[in-house]
């Protein structure tokens, strides 16, 4: 669809994107496989679907999760935006 993306996942990312998430079917069939095995994993998706998982986080947060995992939810899109090609690699939020 658009420019393959790489993003490397933790195990507890991986059950954040599946409960608070709403990945398409390719890349929910991924996360599904990695909530199998201990990590870390290798999500593999694109420019197009990326940003809209991350949206997916942003609708999430607002409408609340457990604070014990808000920091979570940063480091994905640290992750995310690093991937997309938005972040410099030399700043963190």
């Amino acid at each position: 669809m658009g420019k393959d993306l790489e993003v490397e996942l933790t195990d507890l990312q991986v059950a954040i994107l599946l409960e608070y998430g709403y990945p398409f079917e390719r890349e929910e069939k991924q996360l599904k496989e990695f909530a199998i095995r201990k990590g870390p994993h290798l999500l593999k998706t694109c420019d197009f679907y990326l940003p809209r998982l991350s949206g997916d986080l942003v609708y999430s947060l607002k409408n609340g999760v457990d604070e014990s995992i808000a920091e979570e939810f940063d480091e994905l899109w640290y992750k995310f935006d690093i991937a997309i090609g938005v972040a410099p690699l030399h700043m963190r939020w």
